[in-house]
């Protein structure tokens, strides 16, 4: 006689709650993963994380590097013929992976993220090198990548000094307005 197996459902739950896609309705065409630019790079292509979810395997998705590389790019929803979104669904994992405690296996993502928002939020726009400067006092790589950084200052890529936008009181009230919904 066969024994069933059961799914551990959830986790898919999980990510439907936080973002709203049923990631039940991917029947596995691949089309978001030929079409994924950073694929290549990803150790589980957005199909197979999204099978993963499918069958609970929280574990495997969460501490694996393949969410934290989505672009956001949207080319797989594009593509998709069911439009499910598979950036709300990295987000999501995202989202579950920090609240659980789950460690970013890529740390230079999370200090690019945090670094790129800090200075937007101060300037109203990005400042190349306190961009660089942050990331690589946040991941530890100070020297990592300084021969190509100072070939690109001296060839006039990045401004020594910081820039304020002109709209920096909107982009201030913006944040404020996030910062508000996130405590609630």
């Amino acid at each position: 006689m066969r024994e069933i197996l059961k799914v551990n459902t959830i986790f898919a739950e999980q990510i439907n709650k936080e973002c709203g896609e049923d990631v039940y309705s991917c029947y596995q065409c691949k089309k978001c993963a030929l079409g994924c630019p950073t694929a290549y790079a990803m150790r589980y292509k957005p199909h197979q994380l999204i099978r993963a979810m499918q069958l609970g395997q929280k574990d495997l998705v969460l501490k694996d590097q393949s969410i934290w590389l989505c672009l956001s790019c949207q080319t797989c929803m594009t593509r998709c013929p069911q439009s499910l979104d598979f950036v709300k669904i990295a987000d999501a994992a995202r989202i579950i992976a920090e609240r659980e405690g789950y460690e970013n296996p890529v740390p230079e993502i999370a200090a690019f993220n945090s670094s790129f928002l800090s200075l937007v939020e101060r300037f109203g726009r990005i400042y190349e090198i306190g961009l660089v400067a942050l990331i690589k006092l946040k991941t530890k790589q100070i020297t990592k990548d300084m021969v190509m950084g100072l070939h690109l200052f001296f060839k006039g890529k990045f401004g020594l000094l910081p820039r304020k936008a002109e709209n920096i009181n909107e982009v201030r009230r913006i944040f404020n307005n996030v910062k508000e919904l996130e405590s609630k």
